[in-house]
C-alpha cells in the first residue's frame, strides 16, 4: 500500500518533477509484484512458479473465487505481462502525462482486479 500511497503522490506532481514518468510506474510496478508474492506466499499449499503467469495460475487454482475458471486467470496474467513490462519501460524518458495517467489506472484496475478474485477465506494467514 505504501508503493502504492508513493505512485499516487508522484502522479499527483504537476510535472513529475524528480524521476519523470518512473516515479510513478515504477512504484505501481512493484506494488502489483508485491501483491503477486504475497498471495504466493499465502497459498494453501506451495508450489513451483517461477514466472508471473504460472503465479497467477497457482493462485487462481488454489485461491480463485468460485465461479471463476482458470480462463478468468489466464486473462489475468496475460494482462499482467503485458502491463509489468509497459511499467517497466516507463524509464524511458519523453513518455507523454497522459499515457503516464494512463498506465497508472491500468495498474489500479488490474490490482483491483486481481484482489476481487481472490476467496480470502482460502488463504494462509
Amino acid at each position: 500500500m505504501e508503493l502504492l500511497n508513493e505512485a499516487r503522490a508522484a502522479l499527483e506532481l504537476p510535472a513529475f518533477q524528480e524521476g519523470g514518468p518512473a516515479s510513478v510506474l515504477l512504484p505501481l510496478r512493484e506494488c502489483i509484484n508485491g501483491a503477486i508474492s504475497e498471495l504466493v506466499r499465502r497459498r494453501p499449499r506451495q508450489e513451483p512458479a517461477g514466472k508471473t503467469r504460472e503465479k497467477l495460475a497457482s493462485i487462481g487454482t488454489q485461491c480463485g473465487r468460485s465461479g471463476l475458471d482458470k480462463s478468468y486467470f489466464d486473462r489475468i496474467a496475460a494482462d499482467a505481462d503485458l502491463l509489468l513490462n509497459q511499467l517497466s519501460g516507463s524509464k524511458q524518458a519523453g513518455i507523454p502525462r497522459e499515457h503516464v495517467n494512463e498506465l497508472f489506472h491500468r495498474g489500479l484496475l488490474f490490482i483491483n482486479s486481481l484482489l476481487e478474485s481472490i476467496d480470502e477465506s482460502r488463504l494462509k494467514p
